[in-house]
C-alpha cells in the first residue's frame, strides 16, 4: 500500500479522536455491561516503512484498553495505540478491554524497508525497427530485497523513437536512439536507472527467384535472393535444407538434389528479426519399369459385391521412384472398367486388357503395365440331386450337382464329410459309407459365393449271411423246438429275422423262431433277414408221428406157456426201432384175478426199419396163465440210441383175449 494511504489513515484516526472529546484509552472506553463486552479495531491492517507511525483507532464497551504487540522489534504500540515501525518484518497490534481479556481485536501490520537502489540487468538494448522488446521489468531488481515499494515507473526519452509500457516493454517507433528510464514508486524518494535503447532498421523481407523446384538426382540450381528494405543494418542470410538426405544449400544459396523427395529450402534473415523465404524443391527419380503384381486376374458378374471388383496392384523400379502413380485404362469396357486407383469393375462375361501407364513425366508414356482380366459369371445357385439317403457299408454313389447359371466362370466344389468314420466324399462328389451311422456332406462353391448345400447319408451294414442254430430238426407230432438264426457281419444294422414253414401242416414256425411238430412229414423253416438284403437260411424239419409204434398183432401160449409173440408195426418214415417200453396187465378170467402188471421192455434190441413190422417173440412169466393180454407202449428207443417217451394223450392201449 502505498504512502498517501498512511496519511488517509492516520487523518482519519485523528478525526476519531476528536469526536471522542480526547485521545486517552480511558476516555474512549465506555462503561458496558459484562455479558455485551466486545471490541472493534480500525484499520484492521496497514503497511508502514520503518520509521513511520499509524494511529489505530478501538472503541467497545469496557472501561479502558489494553494494547500490545506480537513483536515489538518489528512494530510497536502505545497505551493510546499509535503504531511506530521499527524494522522490516510482520508484526500483529491487538487490543482488549480492561479487566476483560477475553474480548479482543487485532490488526496486521507490515513494515517494509525503504527503496535504497534500481539494478538494470542490461544497460543497453538494440531493436530492429517494428518489433518489440519483451518487458524488462525482469530485469530491473529494487534494493533491498525487503523494501516496501518494489514496483517502478518507467519512461522513454525519445516517445517518437522507442515506446515503453508500465510493464517495462519496448517498442521500436523508428531508428535513432533514446533512454529508458526505471524509476522508483516510493513517495519522496528520486532513485531511477537508465536503459540505452538503439533502434535499426531490420530486414522487413526475403524472396527467392523460384518458390517450388523440380530437379533430378544430382543436379544444381542456384537460388536468386531479394533482401528488403536495402538500408537494413544486417542484409545477410543464412540458407538451411529440412531434409539433406532429398537436398543441400550452400551458403551462396546453390542447391544440390540429393535424393527422391521434397524438400524446403530456407533463406532466414541473421538480424533475428525472423524474415525468412523458402523454395520446395522436388528431387525426382525417375521410373524405369512397372509390374503388375498378378499378370492376370478374374473378377465375377453377378456375384456377391466384393467378388465384382479387383484392386490391381504394380510394382515399379526403381522402388525411390519419385512418381509411383498411373493413368489406367481398359481395352474394352464392355467387359470390364478400371477407376484411378486400380479397381477393376465386371461389368459383364468376356476379356479385357488393363494398363497402367506410369504418371512419371520423365516417362513420356512409355512405362507401363498391363493385366488380362477374365469376367466371369458367379455361381447364383446350387442344388443336390435326390439321391438316397440310405447308403450300403463299403458301396458308393455319387451325388449329381445342378449350377445355376450353367455356364460359371469356376464350377469347381468342395466337398467335405462331417464325418470320414461314416463317410468319406472324393471331390467329384461321389459318397463311400465307411461305417454304420449318420453323416453329412456338404458341397460348397469355391468361386467366392460361399454357396453350400447339404445331404444326410444313414449308412447301414445289411446281413451278409444267416446262420441257422441247426441244420435239421427231428420231432414228433406236438413237439415244439425254438430255433434262432445268427446274422454276419457283427455290425450288422437290422440282425433281426423272419420265420416261415414250407408246409404249415407238417411244422409251423412263431416270431421267436420256435418250430411245432403239427404233422407227419417233413418241411424246410426258413430264416429271412429283415433288412431287405434277402439272405436266408434253412433248418430241415422231420416230423414224425405222436404214437410212431402199434401192436397189430399178439399171440401168446403158442410156442409154450410163457411165451408172448407181438407184432410190432413202426410208424416212423425214418427212424428204426431198437426197443420199446410197454406197460402190460395180464388177466386170469377162469380164476378172475390179475396175474400180473408192470413195465417192461423187450430185454434185447430188435432193429424194426422205418415203416417196417417185426413180430417179436418173449418169454414172460404168467402169460399161460392169463386169458386177457393189456398193452400201452409208453416209450421207444431208436436205433441211433435216441429215447422218445410218447405223451400220455397219444398212448394208445391193445387188449387181446385167448
Amino acid at each position: 500500500m502505498k504512502r498517501i494511504l498512511s496519511v488517509l489513515l492516520i487523518a482519519a484516526m485523528l478525526l476519531s479522536l476528536a469526536a471522542c472529546g480526547g485521545g486517552t484509552s480511558e476516555q474512549a472506553a465506555s462503561p458496558a455491561k459484562e455479558e455485551t463486552a466486545s471490541v472493534s479495531l480500525s484499520p484492521a491492517e496497514g503497511i508502514l516503512l520503518e520509521g513511520e507511525t499509524l494511529q489505530l483507532s478501538a472503541e467497545g464497551s469496557g472501561s479502558g484498553f489494553v494494547w500490545t504487540s506480537s513483536d515489538p522489534a518489528v512494530a510497536s504500540v502505545s497505551e493510546g495505540g499509535l503504531v511506530t515501525a521499527v524494522s522490516a518484518g510482520e508484526a500483529t497490534i491487538t487490543v482488549s478491554l480492561s479487566g476483560n481479556e477475553a474480548a479482543t481485536a487485532s490488526a496486521a501490520i507490515q513494515v517494509g524497508r525503504h527503496v535504497s537502489a534500481l539494478e538494470a540487468g542490461q544497460k543497453e538494448v538494440t531493436l530492429l525497427l517494428g518489433t518489440d522488446q519483451a518487458e524488462l521489468a525482469a530485469d530491473v531488481t529494487v534494493v533491498p530485497d525487503d523494501a516496501a515499494y518494489r514496483e517502478v515507473a518507467w519512461e522513454s526519452s525519445d516517445p517518437s523513437v522507442v515506446t515503453v509500457d508500465a510493464a517495462g516493454r519496448l517498442h521500436a517507433v523508428a531508428a535513432g536512439s533514446a533512454v529508458v528510464t526505471a524509476r522508483t514508486t516510493e513517495p519522496g524518494a528520486d532513485i531511477s536507472t537508465d536503459i540505452s535503447v538503439t533502434v535499426l532498421q531490420g530486414v522487413t523481407s526475403i524472396s527467392l527467384s523460384e518458390t517450388e523446384l523440380m530437379l533430378p538426382a544430382k543436379a544444381t540450381q542456384a537460388l536468386a535472393l531479394s533482401v528488403l528494405p536495402e538500408d537494413a543494418e544486417d542484409r545477410t542470410v543464412t540458407w538451411s535444407s529440412s531434409d539433406e538426405n532429398v537436398a543441400t544449400v550452400d551458403s551462396a544459396g546453390k542447391v544440390t538434389a540429393v535424393g527422391g523427395g521434397t524438400a524446403s529450402i530456407t533463406a532466414t534473415a541473421n538480424d533475428g528479426g525472423g524474415a525468412s523465404a523458402s523454395c520446395a524443391v522436388t528431387v525426382v527419380v525417375s521410373i524405369k519399369s512397372m509390374k503388375m503384381t498378378e499378370a492376370k486376374g478374374a473378377v465375377l458378374q453377378g456375384g456377391p459385391e466384393e467378388l465384382t471388383h479387383l484392386q490391381l496392384e504394380y510394382a515399379v523400379t526403381p522402388e525411390d521412384a519419385t512418381y509411383r502413380g498411373a493413368v489406367w485404362s481398359s481395352s474394352n469396357e464392355a467387359v470390364a472398367t478400371v477407376d484411378e486407383n486400380g479397381v477393376v469393375t465386371a461389368v459383364a462375361p468376356g476379356t479385357a486388357v488393363i494398363t497402367a501407364v506410369s504418371d512419371d513425366p520423365t516417362a513420356n508414356g512409355k512405362v507401363k503395365t498391363t493385366c488380362t482380366i477374365t469376367v466371369g459369371a458367379a455361381i447364383q445357385d446350387l442344388a443336390l440331386a435326390d439321391t438316397p439317403a440310405r447308403l450300403e457299408k463299403g458301396k458308393s454313389v455319387r451325388i449329381g450337382v445342378t449350377l445355376t447359371p450353367a455356364k460359371v466362370y469356376n464350377s469347381k466344389l468342395s466337398w467335405v464329410s462331417s464325418n470320414e468314420n461314416v463317410v468319406t466324399v472324393d471331390a467329384n462328389g461321389t459318397v463311400r459309407g465307411t461305417g454304420v451311422g449318420e453323416a453329412t456332406v456338404t458341397c460348397a462353391t469355391t468361386d467366392g459365393t460361399n454357396l453350400s448345400a447339404t445331404k444326410s447319408f444313414t449308412v447301414y451294414q445289411p446281413v451278409t449271411s444267416l446262420k441257422a442254430s441247426d441244420s435239421k430238426v427231428l420231432l414228433f407230432a406236438g413237439q415244439t423246438k425254438t430255433v434262432s438264426a445268427a446274422a454276419m457281419p457283427e455290425d450288422a444294422t437290422d440282425k433281426s429275422v423272419t420265420w416261415s414253414s414250407s408246409k404249415d401242416s407238417v411244422a409251423t414256425v412263431s416270431e421267436d423262431g420256435t418250430i411245432r411238430a403239427v404233422g407227419q412229414g417233413t418241411a424246410v423253416i426258413t430264416a429271412t433277414a429283415k433288412d431287405g438284403s434277402n439272405r436266408t437260411c434253412k433248418i430241415a424239419v422231420t416230423v414224425e408221428p405222436a404214437l410212431p409204434i402199434t401192436v397189430t398183432s399178439l399171440g401168446f401160449g403158442i410156442y409154450n406157456g410163457n411165451l408172448l409173440g407181438i407184432t410190432v408195426q413202426n410208424y416212423c418214415k425214418t427212424l428204426a426201432i431198437r426197443n420199446f417200453d410197454f406197460d402190460i396187465v395180464l388177466y386170469d378170467y377162469l380164476n378172475q384175478r390179475l396175474n400180473t402188471s408192470g413195465s417192461y421192455s423187450l430185454g434185447s434190441d430188435e432193429t424194426i426199419p422205418a415203416g417196417g413190422s417185426k413180430t417179436i417173440k418173449r418169454t414172460m412169466s404168467g402169460v399161460s396163465q392169463s386169458s386177457k393180454v393189456v398193452i400201452t407202449i409208453t416209450g421207444v428207443v431208436f436205433y441211433d440210441g435216441t429215447y422218445y417217451t410218447i405223451p400220455a394223450s397219444q398212448r394208445e392201449t391193445w387188449t387181446f383175449s385167448r
